[in-house]
């Protein structure tokens, strides 16, 4: 455990305080996983010739759910539209709906899905 206490120190992700204590931000965790995800949709940005986007709560998540990918923090969906991918966390209830266009809104470190059809305009004849 002290490795791992010295190695946040060195990284920057903890601080040692003038008593030797070392102490970390509330969110560290939430911080790290972030860092993960932005390095991997970076990776996976030069494979797919396609920019990554993070998306942010409140955003909206919108494309095709092309596949998934194993990261540190857990299982991750790859949506992609047009112009650009992201990462989301996976649910088993997403599989179903592999190579379909998805969509919903970031919520509390996970998407609130909208699974259902949507009515519209229609052009009729």
């Amino acid at each position: 455990m002290q490795r791992r206490r010295e190695a946040l120190v060195d990284k920057g992700h903890a601080w040692r305080r003038a008593d030797g204590a070392i102490r970390a931000p509330k969110d560290l965790v939430a911080r790290m996983e972030r860092q993960e995800i932005e390095r991997v949709g970076k990776s996976l940005a030069a494979e797919k010739h396609a920019p990554f986007r993070m998306k942010d709560e409140g955003d909206r998540v919108s494309g095709v759910y092309t596949g998934t990918t194993n990261l540190v923090s857990g299982k991750y969906a790859v949506i992609e539209n047009s112009y650009e991918f992201t990462l989301v966390p996976w649910r088993p209830v997403m599989d179903e709906r592999l190579g379909r266009q998805i969509s919903g809104v970031v919520r509390d470190s996970s998407v609130s899905w909208d699974f259902g059809r949507k009515l519209g305009l229609g052009i009729g004849m």
